[in-house]
């Protein structure tokens, strides 16, 4: 009778291999952009890029989640999404004063504004960062071309945040 050991290591080894392999790689989709800053930095979000079919390469946080921008909120303008419009839009906060300017493969320039209530948020180009809470998995965009209205009634459209800065906008997102 022929003994099964040398199949089962054979097979413990490549299970090894490969569970290996898959630790390496980020999760479909995810391309190797560089983060804003490593999880270890305290106070100061991961930001990376991910390609998503229809729309190219997006800004994603470090759960794999869609950034957007509102085309109200352009540099040095006041924020206006507050109260319910941000419990469905939730901000990128930070709590370090100051982030790191650049990202590889992302053009913009990365900093932080003041919101309503002494909370900092993470902006590109002055345009402040957000989540959307209908996106419920990573590589969802729910929220591009969504149309809502900000803490004073103010009509936002929302957009995902391009790693090249260009406003997507010929994709409506289905509600």
């Amino acid at each position: 009778m022929r003994s099964t050991r040398p199949m089962l290591q054979a097979l413990g080894a490549t299970a090894a291999a490969l569970a290996l392999l898959v630790a390496g790689c980020d999760s479909p989709g995810d391309t190797s952009g560089e983060p804003v800053a490593a999880p270890s930095t305290p106070g100061v979000p991961t930001i990376k890029t991910r390609q998503v079919a229809g729309l190219g390469t997006i800004l994603v946080d470090a759960r794999g989640m869609a950034l957007y921008i509102n085309d109200l909120e352009t540099s040095g303008a006041k924020i206006v999404c507050t109260g319910e419009c941000a419990e469905e839009w939730p901000p990128v906060t930070v709590t370090a004063r100051t982030v790191p300017a650049t990202l590889p493969g992302i053009k913009g320039r990365f900093t932080v504004v003041s919101r309503p209530g002494d909370e900092r948020q993470l902006a590109r180009n002055g345009r402040p960062l957000y989540t959307f809470d209908e996106d419920r998995a990573p590589g969802q965009v729910h929220g591009n071309n969504f149309v809502d209205h900000g803490g004073h009634g103010e009509r936002l459209v929302w957009h995902v945040a391009t790693a090249s800065g260009a406003v997507v906008t010929s994709s409506p997102s289905p509600r």
